[in-house]
């Protein structure tokens, strides 16, 4: 039994290790890291998933708040919030993790992060949607989005996608 628990506590004690090498930070188009952010949604989106640079890149990127994620120092992921002062929604969106960089927690970081910041920037009780690729539809359900009545639609240039909420 000694030795199971051992090993438990060496488990936790690596996946504190690892959240501890995670950095997470609010950024925007006219600070110099945000060239970080655009790199890795290049890489991602535009190298891994062929998305058009017309589609990837647009005038959202100008008045967003970005997220920016380092582990260990490096940059490593990144997302986009768009805000609706209107409407009282913000959209997370643009959610990337590097390839070298997945299953360490960094998705779910910046997902907490995005989540802190809208409800930051909107207060609590307002929504927070995003326009999920469905092999991350559990991922987001774990962060307690839900899916929204509607098709499957496809976007990001033949990406299938779904449309989830939260309230804040």
């Amino acid at each position: 039994m000694q030795s199971s628990k051992a090993g438990q506590d060496e488990s936790s004690a690596a996946a504190a290790s690892n959240d501890e090498n995670i950095q997470v930070r609010s950024l925007t188009a006219a600070e110099t890291d945000i060239e970080k952010c655009y790199a890795m949604r290049n890489q991602v989106f535009i190298q891994e998933q062929n998305v058009p640079i017309e589609i990837e890149m647009d005038s959202y990127d100008e008045t967003a708040l970005h997220i920016l994620a380092t582990y260990q120092g490096q940059p490593c992921g990144a997302a986009r919030l768009v805000v609706s002062e209107d409407t009282k929604t913000g959209k997370i969106g643009r959610v990337c993790v590097l390839n070298s960089h997945r299953r360490k927690g960094i998705g779910r970081k910046i997902m907490e992060h995005s989540i802190q910041e809208l409800r930051r920037i909107l207060g609590t009780g307002n929504k927070a949607q995003l326009g999920a690729q469905t092999h991350a539809l559990k991922f987001y359900e774990s962060m307690g989005f839900g899916l929204v009545p509607g098709e499957e639609y496809m976007a990001a240039g033949g990406v299938p996608h779904r449309d989830m909420e939260l309230t804040l």
